[in-house]
């Protein structure tokens, strides 16, 4: 259960810097690119699973740092750089977010994020 209920926190959490206009409203399109980036930022990319304790891991170490204000918010702020680093070439259109292109920019961005991390 807990990567179903990780992945409402994250939405969450990105709705409602949205709708209080703490982030941009041209993020709403990019919004489940945003979570897959904070997945990855937060917790690093997906371990191979050997049992269901790992995921449970996994998951409460995502669940912890979107759960605290200040932590969650720096977050969700670096996942916004990434996709405007992803954007660069193809913009944040509807269109051109639903591409495999995109996504795989948005993984580009974020592993090399993970790697030299901004702050």
């Amino acid at each position: 259960m807990e990567p179903y209920y990780v992945s409402a926190l994250a939405l969450y959490k990105v709705e409602f810097m949205l709708r209080n206009g703490h982030l941009e409203g041209k993020y709403r399109p990019a919004r489940y690119h945003m979570i897959f980036a904070l997945r990855i930022l937060i917790a690093g990319d997906l371990p191979k699973w050997e049992n269901s304790k790992k995921m449970k891991q996994y998951c409460e170490k995502i669940s912890d740092a979107l759960s605290d204000s200040n932590t969650s918010d720096k977050f969700i702020g670096e996942a916004a750089r990434i996709i405007d680093e992803a954007a660069k070439e193809t913009g944040l259109d509807r269109d051109s977010i639903r591409t495999e292109r995109f996504t795989e920019a948005v993984k580009a961005a974020v592993l090399q994020a993970a790697v030299s991390p901004h702050s």
